[in-house]
């Protein structure tokens, strides 16, 4: 964007810029070992994939989730939703301060169903590090002794991770429901 002749003119890198204080990410050239650099622009005619995509994902017998993307919107955030048999647990982040959950990420909220009972607040402990504290923790359950840890994915789960990203890509180029075990047939 600082090498663009439109840059005065786009409200989405005059944007970028107030954002971009002291140690911001936002500042071309700090992309430390990712190799993220935020001064690329959105509108490059280079770029050939969506801004945004949504999904239904169903899984055997009833279970089903529903999971959206937007790769450049207003500010950055995430929010992630269960709802099941004893109500709805929620849990949502913005970057920033100009997310609309404010004070968020402190504590997951439950909404017990069909209750008289108020949400319950169940704090969620604050860690140091990138990524909101989770990037530390993944190190250490990564390199724990695998004695020690019962929660580790198996290949198959790396695998049918991987199917569902591909599937989500496939499915609106395609124009039909992609299943599982049709790309995982294709990977073994």
């Amino acid at each position: 964007c600082r090498s663009c002749d439109e840059a005065s003119l786009c409200a989405y890198q005059q944007t970028r810029e107030r954002k971009a204080g002291p140690g911001s990410h936002y500042r071309a050239g700090e992309g430390g070992y990712t190799g993220y650099n935020p001064d690329a622009c959105i509108f490059d005619s280079d770029i050939d994939i969506e801004d945004t995509y949504a999904s239904v994902i169903r899984y055997d017998g009833t279970t089903m989730a529903t999971f959206s993307v937007n790769f450049s919107s207003p500010f950055e955030q995430f929010r992630v939703v269960f709802n099941g048999t004893r109500g709805r647990l929620e849990y949502g982040y913005a970057f920033g301060k100009e997310g609309s959950y404010d004070g968020a990420g402190k504590a997951l909220v439950h909404y017990p169903l069909f209750s008289q009972k108020p949400p319950e607040v169940i704090p969620v402990v604050q860690r140091a590090g990138g990524h909101g504290g989770a990037d530390p923790a993944m190190l250490e359950d990564i390199f724990t002794d695998i004695a020690q840890n019962t929660c580790r994915a198996s290949s198959k789960d790396g695998a049918y991770a991987v199917a569902l990203g591909e599937a989500m890509w496939r499915s609106p180029k395609e124009h039909r429901p992609i299943r599982m075990d049709e790309l995982l047939k294709e990977w073994y």
